[in-house]
C-alpha cells in the first residue's frame, strides 16, 4: 500500500487528532445510536421473560468431548448430549464426575413466554448426587 500510514501503524495520537476531525453532531449521533441498540436488546430480554422453571432429567445418549478445561480455569469439563422433555435433544458442559451413556443428568428447564426452553444443569443436585 502506499500513499499514507497504514492502519497497523497509527498511533494513539493519530486517533485523537481523527477523532478531533469528527464534527461534534456526529459524535452525538452515533452515541444515541449506541444507546438505543443497548435499551433494544435490553427491551428484548423483557419482552420474553420466564414464565416456567422445573426440574427434569436428561438421558445422557453420548459422551462427545472429554477435558475441556473452561476459559476461567477449574476442572477440565465433558460435553455430553442429551435427550431430555419431548424428544428434544441438548449438549452441555458437566463437572466431573464424567457419566457414561444411559445415565440420568439432573437439568432445569426454564420456559419463556415465546416457547423457548432454555435447560441448565442442575449445580446443586449435580454436586451432591452425581450421574444416576
Amino acid at each position: 500500500m502506499t500513499g499514507g500510514p497504514s492502519w497497523g501503524s497509527l498511533h494513539l495520537m493519530d486517533f485523537k487528532n481523527l477523532l478531533a476531525k469528527v464534527r461534534p453532531h456526529a459524535r452525538t449521533i452515533g452515541v444515541a445510536a449506541a444507546v438505543l441498540l443497548v435499551g433494544l436488546s435490553l427491551l428484548s430480554f423483557r419482552c420474553n421473560p420466564m414464565v416456567d422453571r422445573k426440574n427434569v432429567q436428561g438421558l445422557v445418549l453420548e459422551v462427545e468431548v472429554e477435558g475441556i478445561v473452561p476459559p476461567e480455569g477449574g476442572p477440565p469439563q465433558a460435553r455430553v448430549l442429551l435427550a431430555v422433555v419431548d424428544t428434544f435433544q441438548v449438549r452441555i458442559l458437566l463437572p466431573p464426575p464424567v457419566p457414561h451413556p444411559g445415565h440420568f443428568i439432573p437439568l432445569i428447564a426454564e420456559n419463556y413466554r415465546k416457547g423457548n426452553v432454555e435447560y441448565l444443569l442442575d449445580l446443586e443436585k449435580w454436586q451432591a448426587e452425581g450421574p444416576q
